[in-house]
């Protein structure tokens, strides 16, 4: 397979990147949506490795240390996967919280009187605050350093570059869905090396924008931003405004609605979990066999 070959394979990841942008259309971030731009990583990975493998590139080429430079990347993937293991604790926690909560606003034996309804309510609200943001994760960014840029004009140079530049693009969008918005920006010379790349860079192009015209639209970025935990936190303000009107029959519809969107949640942190699991073991399946080949030869 020779690195046009290997280039073309890489661009058929466009039909994924189109299914991301298609399901930002609804101006709104899912942890399904999440979930699938785990999966794209993992496929991106999976391509430089098998470049890796196929291509028998030298450790040392044009200037390059590959080998390094695999290690690099794959593990600020493993660094990324941390994190959001770390994100969906935070999450989980709450979640078991609104479950909690929910059970104890429906049981007015227990917590009949307006004020502590009140009282747990807030909490709820209070612990939505801390589960995302830059105040709760100001020491978790994997990206405050830019990515160097390469002077080779070395075609199979450049399509790693590529491969690298498209899946730290992709860990950024996820980071700034799962923990706090952070800067993004795109270097498309790295895509020049060829037509098919070129291409490939107008998707991922336009999906940064599409996600980051989402963000814009988004008032106060100290709050969760995923679709799940907006529903779970406009419930739990209905139900204090119904509380504080004395609406009972609408707080019971509400309180069933915050138990749903509680299931919601959990199912799709479990979703995303499962992703997250499946890219870490395959980077270190992968970080083992490159080793393991350098090792060899």
């Amino acid at each position: 397979m020779n690195i046009n070959e290997h280039i073309k394979l890489f661009c058929s990841l466009n039909s994924d990147i189109e299914r991301l942008n298609t399901s930002l259309a609804g101006d709104s971030i899912s942890l399904k949506w999440c979930s699938e731009a785990i999966n794209l990583l993992r496929k991106m990975h999976s391509h430089f490795l098998l470049f890796f493998e196929k291509f028998h590139i030298s450790v040392l080429w044009d200037g390059t240390d590959i080998l390094d430079e695999y290690m690099k990347q794959t593990l600020d993937l493993l660094d990324l996967c941390n994190s959001l293991k770390s994100a969906i604790s935070g999450m989980q926690r709450y979640r078991l919280m609104v479950e909690f909560a929910a059970g104890k606003l429906r049981n007015g034996g227990n917590i009949s009187d307006a004020t502590t309804k009140i009282t747990e309510i807030e909490r709820l609200v209070s612990e939505s605050q801390k589960i995302y943001g830059v105040e709760k994760w100001r020491d978790t960014n994997l990206f405050k350093t830019d990515m160097l840029k390469t002077k080779s004009k070395d075609s199979t140079i450049c399509f790693i570059y590529a491969i690298t530049s498209s899946m730290r693009l992709v860990g950024m969008l996820v980071f700034s869905a799962l923990l706090y918005p952070i800067s993004i920006t795109m270097d498309k010379e790295v895509y020049w090396v060829s037509p098919q790349l070129k291409s490939f860079s107008v998707s991922i192009g336009k999906l940064v924008g599409c996600f980051l015209k989402v963000l814009e639209g988004v008032k106060d970025k100290s709050r969760p931003i995923l679709v799940e935990n907006k529903v779970i936190e406009k419930t739990v303000l209905d139900i204090k405004a119904q509380v504080l009107k004395g609406k009972a029959v609408d707080q019971e519809k509400l309180i069933n609605l915050l138990k749903q969107s509680s299931l919601v949640l959990k199912e799709g942190m479990e979703m995303f979990e499962s992703v997250v699991d499946e890219l870490f073991e395959e980077v270190v399946k992968g970080r083992n066999e490159v080793l393991a080949m350098v090792d060899v030869n």
